[in-house]
């Protein structure tokens, strides 16, 4: 359920940023491997993109985190760290995006359409 909501929160990101806002956004299901997915069908800008990559960790990760230690909470405890885990396939994403530099200035980061991961386009 939380890797549900975890895809949610990054289409609800996606979402406020894309030209076309929430209808740029797909949500959908890899039966193969039984895992959700969002996808943007649009170009971000590269902070919006990424922005959107780590919403869902710093929000079921941290956020949960937060929670637990408030609240003294161990199960809570438990799903922050799992979130966060969970997270670690966006903050390699990000880790891409962040370490890759161009002389171009106009670039803009498309979500790939059928594959994890981003595709920087540039001119």
């Amino acid at each position: 359920m939380l890797t549900v909501v975890h895809e949610l929160i990054h289409g609800i990101t996606w979402g406020i940023f894309a030209e076309k806002h929430f209808q740029s956004i797909n949500f959908g299901v890899i039966w193969k491997m039984l895992t959700p997915y969002c996808h943007c069908s649009v170009p971000l800008k590269k902070w919006q993109y990424v922005l959107g990559a780590a919403m869902p960790t710093l929000v079921l990760g941290a956020g949960l985190g937060v929670v637990a230690i408030m609240t003294g909470n161990l199960v809570c405890l438990y799903l922050a760290e799992f979130m966060t885990l969970g997270g670690g396939g966006d903050f390699l994403i990000i880790m891409k995006i962040l370490r890759y530099h161009s002389d171009k200035e106009d670039q803009v980061y498309y979500d790939h359409p059928y594959e994890c991961g981003v595709v920087v386009f540039e001119k």
